[in-house]
């Protein structure tokens, strides 16, 4: 996810392909919360025990460019990527081996690392929340 601000310890960040409205992720010591841009509302403040986003705990890359996405609550979704290979900022998805390779979690969703160091500021990652809404598909594994 790239980040946009860093002060304070508040890290400022967006998503590529977020969900509506258009809004920017902001986290302080353990807290996160997601505030519109048109608005200036404040959304989901999170405090001890509770979880804004849902983790992304593993992920399976498949040669269609399909990626199952494991979440820590059980929940398992198939992500079709195809659609993002005409856009500029995913071009090297485009190459098989770099989608199956490069495909891990990291800012605890869907990312490919673009760098092969496991930064967090440099990966390609998707919104956890879209991939969440997807809907729920049976394990391919036996």
């Amino acid at each position: 996810m790239p980040e946009i601000s860093l002060f304070y310890e508040i890290r400022v960040t967006m998503y590529y392909e977020d969900h509506n409205p258009p809004h920017f992720h902001a986290e302080y010591n353990g807290n996160q919360r997601w505030t519109s841009i048109k608005s200036n509302q404040f959304f989901g403040l999170i405090g001890e025990g509770m979880n804004m986003f849902p983790k992304v705990v593993q992920v399976i890359p498949y040669r269609d460019y399909k990626v199952d996405v494991y979440f820590e609550d059980g929940k398992i979704v198939c992500y079709d990527a195809s659609h993002l290979l005409e856009k500029k900022v995913f071009e090297r998805l485009k190459d098989i081996d770099f989608f199956m390779n490069a495909c891990t979690i990291l800012n605890d969703s869907l990312a490919w690392d673009v760098t092969g160091t496991r930064d967090e500021s440099k990966c390609l990652d998707l919104d956890p929340d879209m991939l969440y809404e997807l809907e729920n598909v049976k394990e391919k594994i036996a």
